[in-house]
């Protein structure tokens, strides 16, 4: 067992044994060769006629390659949020289907003067963003003529209603299996 693991991994072992009857976790091991591997282990202990445990049947499944998967999705989560989050420029995150704002950054905030709270699960229409809604429809056009706008001028209304004259690009893209701008 890796020394991280050991002491968790053994108590609930112990609590196995001395009467939950199974457990299941996940935990690593060293190898001979000193490599780290991760393992998912069930097991269910059988206990004799007089309650004390006589067998423990379970299976330990290598999940190295899964867990080196989610350790890099999460570390690529991070550098997309990290970028996302420290451009100057507006960034926003909207669902197709229904047109809400799933993210926005700090820079639509200073741009619009919409807070992530006032933006996120709102639509462009709840906060009348369009100084002319033909340019909507105009960028709606091209992205599902082409599946992407590029620096196409566009004027917005701000939060205290000026006018910021813009250039937006847009590209379809899948989060979840949904077609997100």
């Amino acid at each position: 067992l890796h020394p991280d693991d050991y002491d968790s991994t053994i108590t609930q072992i112990e609590d196995a044994l001395s009467g939950t009857s199974h457990f299941s976790t996940e935990f690593r091991i060293i190898t001979g060769r000193d490599d780290v591997r991760y393992v998912q282990a069930t097991a269910k202990v059988i206990f004799d006629e007089t309650g004390h445990p006589s067998q423990m049947i379970g299976v330990n499944i290598d999940i190295t390659d899964r867990k080196i998967s989610e350790f890099k999705s999460i570390e690529s989560e991070h550098k997309f949020r990290s970028a996302f989050h420290s451009i100057p420029d507006a960034v926003s995150i909207i669902r197709i289907s229904d047109g809400v704002f799933v993210d926005i950054n700090e820079g639509f905030s200073n741009i619009t003067g919409f807070t992530r709270k006032e933006a996120i699960g709102k639509t462009s229409y709840d906060l009348r963003i369009w100084d002319d809604i033909n340019d909507r429809k105009t960028l709606q056009k091209r992205l599902f003529d082409q599946g992407f706008y590029d620096n196409i001028d566009v004027k917005l209304r701000k939060k205290n209603g000026d006018i910021a004259e813009t250039l937006m690009s847009g590209r379809v893209f899948k989060i979840d299996g949904q077609e997100h701008i």
